[in-house]
């Protein structure tokens, strides 16, 4: 590992070595089949801790959020369906930021309520603003609260294999005054590349690569990965601070791992009883005819080495790696994770210090999704032998 500076921004090399193993030991379990009340989950959409420790679960079934202390005991509960202004139609991602909850939902013209994490109503804000832009406060930095703006989408033909980069900016913004600031970052959200010349007005159906969702830490740093790289890209108020790399070997998209991938996920779509044969089979052909598509795009030429990035309060950060345990099982499941979004295979998580040091590595089992990570510890959910979801929290250890 290396350390240097350029421009006043600091470099983390990373080096392959052989890596520390950890292990996930459960330390805390909330909810499963043989519970009732609020403890019986449904359609968990996050896990997230408060600061002071308590568990924050967005219920999509009940569209709330449930709070429950760091024991595991039942404190209360906030938000429900409907058209009120601490209410919503649907309830898609959730944020806690300091003492605050975001209850956030994306469908339709889209909404944000805000509450304390006691449970009072603050206000609501309608995403979708007059000029077209989505909006979404998601993080505050010490100075103001900072907001994910969202040019609108304005279709167009692509040629086959034009790229076509769609970028989110990051804005401070007053809850107030409900006035938008200064931008403050911008990143490549996702890229769009044409698959079908002249035959369509819109893009949206055509070959999309999304990035890693991007995640602030306690103090409001953003954490941007590479769509290329391992790389990870760390934003401050003054812009980038830090860059923290490791070297991995890349795994091309070539004939052999299309082929992989198209096996492994028709696999999983022979494991879904609930449709017909026939159903079965029409989806794996819509599948093999988009990975075939993939397969002859110019890019990506290799797979975009990090799946996923978490980020604790400190500045410490998980980073889900694509190249293992095995990347066609895990690439293959991705695409049919069915409703409860939580992958079919295990996920490696290389484990860095605040300072971009590469701790150790540690494996999720199939079918546990990580939300939240702080240090040693890690929120998440995962379902139980009658696909009931529970709330899980781990304890980051050496493996013996």
């Amino acid at each position: 590992m290396s350390v240097r500076d350029s421009a006043g921004i600091t470099i983390v090399e990373n080096e392959v070595a052989p890596d520390t193993a950890f292990t996930l030991t459960e330390e805390l379990r909330i909810g499963a089949l043989d519970t009732e009340g609020p403890e019986l989950l449904t359609d968990v959409i996050k896990v997230l801790p408060t600061p002071r420790g308590d568990i924050v679960v967005a219920n999509g079934g009940s569209v709330s959020a449930r709070v429950f202390d760091p024991d595991g005991r039942f404190l209360r509960e906030f938000g429900a369906r409907g058209e009120g202004p601490a209410e919503l139609n649907w309830l898609n991602a959730m944020r806690v930021v300091g003492d605050t909850v975001l209850l956030i939902d994306w469908q339709g013209v889209g909404k944000v309520v805000r509450f304390t994490t006691g449970g009072d109503f603050v206000t609501s804000l309608t995403m979708r603003q007059p000029d077209g832009h989505t909006l979404q406060p998601t993080a505050h930095d010490g100075a103001s609260w900072l907001a994910n703006y969202t040019p609108p989408h304005e279709p167009r033909v692509l040629e086959f294999g034009e790229a076509r980069d769609r970028v989110h900016t990051v804005h401070r913004y007053d809850w107030g005054t409900a006035e938008l600031g200064p931008r403050v970052y911008s990143r490549v959200a996702h890229s769009v590349y044409g698959t079908e010349s002249g035959t369509s007005t819109a893009d949206s159906g055509h070959f999309t690569r999304f990035m890693a969702e991007t995640p602030f830490d306690g103090s409001g740093r953003w954490y941007i990965a590479s769509p290329r790289d391992y790389e990870v890209q760390v934003m401050g108020p003054d812009g980038l601070e830090r860059i923290v790399r490791r070297t991995i070997e890349r795994i091309p998209v070539d004939a052999e791992a299309i082929a992989a991938i198209r096996d492994a996920a028709i696999s999983v779509i022979d494991t879904m009883t609930g449709l017909s044969p026939d159903r079965r089979r029409e989806q794996a052909e819509r599948l093999g005819e988009r990975l075939d598509v993939r397969g002859r795009l110019p890019y990506p030429p290799f797979v975009p080495p990090i799946r996923a990035i978490l980020a604790g309060p400190a500045g410490d950060i998980w980073v889900a790696r694509a190249d293992g345990p095995d990347f066609a099982t895990v690439e293959g499941g991705a695409l049919f994770r069915g409703l409860s979004n939580l992958p079919t295979a295990p996920i490696v998580w290389d484990v860095f210090g605040a300072d971009g040091r590469l701790r150790g590595s540690v494996t999720t089992p199939a079918f546990v999704r990580l939300d939240a990570v702080s240090g040693n510890q890690a929120w998440g959910v995962a379902i139980d032998d009658f696909d009931v979801p529970y709330v899980v929290r781990f304890q980051l250890e050496a493996a013996p």
